[in-house]
């Protein structure tokens, strides 16, 4: 029998804590001049092939935020075209610990017409997961925070849940503190928005 491998953080530690008083500030973006990891790639790869993505191009150049001993966020984005003939623009995160293991990966869409132009809805949650060791840990929280901001400086658009938080208890817990904080509110169809 083999055993789980043990944790990369103390149990006590959170990797991130929303403070008390609803501002955060979260590292600097930038351009990620490194080579994108295999494990990154292939947790893209992975959740493209789940969402029938059919057609796929990177746009712009992989992105960065760095979290210190707390590992990185590395974000790329793509125009996607699905089996079903839905076009998207979507924007993967992927968090990785100081060791270069995936911890957790989140992906939104924002809708797009059959020219590839903004359909001028609100970009959604398509999905979004930590890995079970890394759970309870800030991560789920900060992935939205980061998918958030990458969507207002990208496409001038405050991220939405979608129905994806509706039907994963642990995600709508992230979005829970997102609206105690100020951060988010939740409509009246049950899912959240973010409001800053």
């Amino acid at each position: 029998m083999s055993e789980e491998p043990p944790p990369i953080f103390p149990e006590a530690s959170k990797l991130f804590q929303l403070p008390e008083s609803g501002d955060v500030k979260l590292p600097g973006m930038h351009v990620y001049t490194e080579a994108v990891p295999q494990k990154v790639n292939e947790q893209i790869f992975a959740q493209q092939h789940f969402d029938e993505v059919k057609k796929s191009s990177e746009v712009g150049q992989p992105l960065v935020m760095d979290f210190g001993d707390s590992g990185q966020v590395i974000v790329l984005v793509f125009q996607e075209r699905r089996l079903n003939l839905s076009r998207s623009c979507a924007v993967y995160a992927v968090d990785i610990s100081p060791i270069s293991e995936v911890m957790g990966f989140g992906v939104s869409l924002l809708p797009l017409d059959e020219n590839n132009h903004f359909k001028g809805e609100q970009p959604q949650v398509q999905f979004t997961l930590t890995k079970d060791r890394f759970r309870e840990q800030g991560l789920g929280t900060r992935r939205l925070l980061i998918l958030n901001e990458v969507n207002k400086n990208l496409f001038h658009q405050y991220l939405k849940s979608g129905t994806f938080a509706s039907h994963h208890p642990g995600v709508e817990k992230a979005w829970e503190k997102l609206v105690s904080r100020g951060f988010a509110v939740q409509e009246k169809d049950g899912g959240y928005k973010f409001i800053k």
